[in-house]
């Protein structure tokens, strides 16, 4: 069976929705079922639908391999859908292409830019620059963006499915 890559899909002639190239905008911790089934499908869909263009960088919570599974594909993967919606049966399959790589943060711990140091008797994450990492939000996704965006809602994109 030959591997899932963009080579491929194109040699194959697939004709859905793929994003190749995209500024990495996600910083997503675990990179299991749920995740790529829910999460990653939305921000394909939301890439797919709007100008959010942006792709997800992948960590997993351990060093089993998955890094080289997932960056072997490029970050594609077929998702199905099987189910109800408004009372008609759904029965869909996409290649998802949000994933831009998967980084094992055992053998590639310096792409981290926080740094740890003693304040207050406690250790506390800085940025390079000194300044603190931004803050979590009570009920905020745990995904997080990277870059800067111009202002504080320029990254927020509303879609529905």
């Amino acid at each position: 069976m030959e591997r899932l890559t963009y080579t491929a899909l194109e040699q194959g002639r697939y004709d859905g929705y793929l994003l190749r190239q995209a500024p990495e905008r996600v910083l997503q911790f675990g990179e299991g079922n749920f995740l790529r089934g829910f999460a990653e499908h939305f921000i394909d869909v939301m890439n797919e639908r709007t100008d959010f263009q942006g792709k997800v960088v992948v960590v997993p919570p351990a060093s089993a391999g998955k890094t080289g599974r997932i960056n072997d594909q490029e970050g594609l993967y077929q998702l199905c859908l099987r189910g109800r919606r408004n009372g008609e049966t759904v029965d869909q399959c996409r290649i998802v292409s949000c994933i831009s790589r998967a980084v094992d943060v055992f053998e590639e711990y310096a792409l981290y830019p926080l740094q740890y140091h003693r304040g207050r008797n406690r250790l506390r994450a800085v940025q390079p620059d000194g300044r603190p990492p931004p803050r979590r939000v009570p009920g905020q996704a745990r995904t997080a963006a990277v870059g800067t965006l111009p202002d504080r809602t320029a990254g927020v994109h509303h879609f529905s499915l």
